[in-house]
């Protein structure tokens, strides 16, 4: 329906009520009301409130054509004649007080006078011995407020404790008056938005009788590090914070290791009180709210809690600002945080849109990709292409090769099968695979050649002097770093199924025999690969720790917990810096964590090398494990007799393959990925001291490799800003929001009729892909997580929430380990910890894979584990069930 001025009919509504999606928009709600009535529709505690559609402004305006014309000239920078002896401050005093002598449509008078009615008599239900009276709060929510690049923050009006119908309805004209200011004219122009026609829509709040309030930013603005919360809070209303006018109460809540690292309790006068008859005032605190924090434990608790969930929602830093009646919390508004960083350009919310990148099933890789990816990685498709489709080939499988493939960000596989044609010289190869145990002279080339020279492959690329490279010198370097990169990624898989296939067939004709589950079997390869113990089994860390036990002044050194013992290791004379420089040449440039650059390398992480120093040495005390042997005999009773000296020989080979899995990946791409990554941030830092990049070298890491070599060469491909923009998004949303897969998966291929090696093969292969990428989905319980069971056993004991190995040290012998997902980097701590709980992963994953092989409780693919779980929590963690209890805060 059409009114008199040719705009739409629109009506006042309660922010709870509205449904239809279409009207939730910055054009009908305005920043503020859009952002709460966001809040309301996740289940957010909103004071009620009813809203005026940002359309009744613009009726309002249109019943004065002479107003409307008034503000044409101000926006558009012209002047009427009557306007000649004018000021601008005149002008707009105009404007304004022609706003506010404007009549309201019925319609508003009515919706006011309703919603005013129905909360005095729920209030009178609810509180009928309060003192006061019912009041509400005027919210102006203008179209251009609270965006992701301007906050509009203080700039537009806000009146608070008004307590007669009368009131609030000058306050609604006095809200949309406010858009005339000179100061707001003058901010728009700053933000080059002064052409903009603005409208406003308003927000009557029931006003909030706060025993202390204040506002919460998700990440810290002054630092800018995404690792902290930063909590503000004074007594009463939060007026005087929002002023200026009183110094907040301040908490520092860190992410990573779940503890307050900063509070500061300030001297607090005096506060802001509601006042009788309406407005608000400064009143004395009383001694003991002087000097008292403004908030308890469970309170900042509670704030925190808030702070992930609404983080959960809008993926992106958020101000927030809240506050505490006697019933409990409210969220009085949260909006992006506009000031973190001068570099920042407006970084929009994911949309959630996620299309299939081709067609057939898709499975989403939340085991190897448990963050979203660099643009750089991505050419991790093709290089895994090659390596997979060489392993694949040379031991004879159906398979071709493990498509990988992108969409925003998240990591997608798919099978592809061999194309018809090739399936005879296939099975003859999986026939000569098999009968001549083809996996034995594999082994040897990869121990003795393959790894030996993926090591001078490292060692000569770390001997590049890249601050010594001229600038013309430097596009060859930084390619160099590209292809070196991709040929780790090649072979990784290059023998990917010759290091699986032996242990899956052994595993899965265990099962057969006997009937054990899949994950009883593996605890039996305890032992079979050093690289599971990190860096403590490295033949350069043993010649280090038998010099070190040798030398007092050393073993002092590396027993003080106060220094980084190890980097003065390095300037010892003789057997100890020669032994710590062979380890650090060997270690230093090896992803911690992933398997692509975005991960920081060990040297990159502070006190790692000590810290893995003293596990080492810790570890020389501690017995030799006979579980795994136990286990195995165990098995052996249960084989039928006929079959018992075959699982003797399967053992035996299984056991001598096993290592190639963990040393694979340490030898490959966590080695040669790092390398890169070491190389491309020389080119960042160049690029900072250019003017090509602003202030920070790692934003480099978010280009892509045609990015990278044009930086190079001299070019700008891409801005500073979009860098940012990816590295945003990569490092604070997570990939499990991501659809778990596309399309509906084809039935396996028929296996019947295939020879019995070629048999064997695709059995022990489909074994490995059904515990590999097996995921579950989310069931959130108050006290508990669900995940998938991976390592059996049942243990109780103390959580420790560990994002990485820069975490390491805060790990305490019997702890269970929670985090997002393990690499071979978490090995060297697992003699310390009673069991394991992670974000992600399967029951192939390496978390599960470890954590069977020391015999260790393992709860995967919990999914949100490490934001549910605390430092501290006393936790019940079943492997068997796959379930993770709290048992106490």
């Amino acid at each position: 329906m059409e009114n008199t001025h040719g705009l739409v009919s629109v009506q006042p509504q309660l922010l709870e009520e509205i449904v239809d999606p279409s009207l939730g928009t910055l054009a009908h709600l305005g920043g503020k009301g859009l952002h709460c009535w966001e809040l309301v529709q996740n289940g957010f505690r909103v004071p009620p409130a009813l809203v005026l559609p940002a359309d009744l402004y613009r009726q309002h305006i249109q019943q004065n054509p002479q107003l409307v014309a008034r503000i044409h000239q101000v926006l558009t920078g012209t002047r009427a004649r009557e306007d000649d002896d004018q000021s601008e401050i005149e002008v707009l005093s105009g404007i304004r007080s022609t706003i506010e002598s404007l009549p309201l449509a019925s319609s508003i008078t009515d919706a006011v006078t309703g919603f005013f009615e129905v909360q005095a008599s729920l209030r009178r239900i609810r509180a009928p011995e309060a003192k006061t009276s019912l009041a509400m709060a005027v919210r102006s929510s203008g179209t251009l407020e609270d965006l992701a690049d301007t906050s509009y923050a203080g700039q537009y009006l806000t009146v608070l404790n008004l307590s007669t119908v009368a009131d609030i309805l000058l306050g609604i004209k006095k809200c949309w008056a406010s858009m005339w200011e000179a100061h707001v004219l003058s901010y728009r122009g700053a933000l080059q938005a002064s052409h903009q026609s603005p409208s406003m829509a308003v927000l009557i709040m029931v006003q909030i009788e706060s025993i202390v309030s204040g506002v919460m930013f998700t990440s810290n603005p002054l630092t800018h590090s995404y690792n902290e919360y930063v909590i503000e809070s004074v007594w009463g209303q939060g007026e005087g914070l929002v002023s200026g006018e009183l110094t907040p109460d301040q908490f520092v809540w860190d992410k990573h290791n779940k503890v307050f690292s900063k509070q500061v309790v300030n001297d607090k006068p005096h506060k802001f009180g509601l006042v009788a008859g309406g407005g608000t005032s400064k009143l004395e605190t009383t001694a003991e709210e002087a000097k008292a924090a403004s908030l308890k434990s469970e309170q900042l608790e509670q704030l925190v809690a808030l702070g992930d969930r609404i983080m959960a929602f809008y993926r992106k830093p958020q101000d927030i600002e809240w506050a505490f009646d006697e019933t409990g919390h409210y969220v009085l508004q949260s909006r992006a945080i506009t000031t973190l960083d001068k570099k920042e350009s407006p970084i929009k919310r994911p949309t959630g849109v996620y299309v299939p990148p081709g067609p057939g099933f898709w499975t989403l890789d939340l085991a190897h990709w448990p963050s979203r990816v660099t643009k750089f990685a991505e050419g991790y498709a093709e290089g895994a292409r090659i390596g997979f489709q060489q392993s694949t080939k040379s031991t004879g499988l159906l398979v071709d090769y493990l498509r990988h493939a992108y969409v925003n960000s998240c990591v997608y596989i798919q099978i592809v099968l061999v194309e018809p044609e090739e399936i005879p010289n296939r099975i003859a190869t999986s026939v000569q695979w098999w009968e001549q145990k083809k996996w034995i002279e594999e082994r040897h080339y990869i121990d003795t050649v393959f790894f030996p020279e993926c090591v001078a492959r490292h060692l000569e690329m770390q001997k590049i002097d890249k601050a010594a490279l001229n600038d013309s010198e430097l596009p060859e370097y930084i390619e160099k770093c590209i292809q070196h990169a991709y040929q780790s990624w090649v072979n990784h898989h290059k023998y990917s199924f010759n290091s699986i296939l032996v242990v899956s067939d052994f595993v899965g004709q265990v099962a057969n025999w006997t009937g054990v589950p899949f994950g009883d079997v593996l605890p039996v390869f305890e032992g079979a690969s050093a690289a599971s113990r990190g860096l403590s089994s490295t033949p350069e860390m043993k010649t280090l720790v038998d010099a070190i036990l040798q030398n007092e002044e050393a073993s002092a050194l590396i027993a003080d917990e106060q220094k980084d013992g190890f980097t003065e290791l390095l300037s010892f004379a003789g057997e100890i810096g020669k032994a710590a420089q062979a380890l650090y040449d060997r270690s230093a440039q090896t992803l911690v964590s992933g398997y692509e650059i975005a991960s920081p390398t060990v040297c990159e992480v502070p006190g790692l090398f000590t810290t893995n120093v003293r596990l080492a040495i810790r570890l020389r005390s501690t017995p030799e494990s006979t579980k795994g042997k136990e286990i195995a005999a165990a098995l052996r009773a249960k084989v039928p007799s006929e079959h018992q000296a075959q699982f003797d020989e399967l053992l035996a080979e299984a056991f001598a393959h096993y290592h190639i899995r963990d040393e694979r990946g340490l030898l490959t791409d966590l080695w040669g990925c790092g390398i890169a990554r070491h190389g491309f941030l020389e080119l960042g830092r160049r690029l900072v001291r250019a003017g090509k990049l602003k202030d920070d070298p790692t934003l480099i890491i978010d280009a892509s490799a045609e990015e990278m070599r044009a930086f190079a060469k001299g070019e700008t491909p891409v801005t500073s800003e979009e860098l940012l923009r990816r590295q945003t998004l990569r490092t604070t949303t997570s990939p499990a929001l991501a659809p778990s897969h596309f399309g509906t998966p084809s039935p396996p291929p028929a296996l019947d009729g295939l020879p019995p090696s070629a048999l064997r093969s695709m059995r022990a292969l489909n074994l490995m892909v059904s515990h590999l990428f097996t995921t579950v989905e989310l069931k959130d319980e108050p006290d508990a997580l669900n995940g998938l069971a991976a390592s059996p056993g049942v243990v109780e004991g103390t959580a420790r929430v560990v994002l990485g190995p820069s975490e390491f040290h805060l790990l305490q012998q019997g702890d269970i380990m929670v985090t997002t997902s393990t690499s071979a980097s978490f090995n060297i701590v697992l003699p310390l910890i009673s069991g394991i709980v992670t974000d992600f992963g399967a029951t192939l994953s390496h978390a599960a894979i470890v954590a069977r092989e020391f015999g260790l409780p393992c709860v995967v693919s919990t999914l949100r584990a490490t934001e549910k779980l605390k430092s501290g929590m006393r936790i019940r963690l079943d492997g068997s069930a796959g379930r993770v209890t709290i048992i106490a805060s």
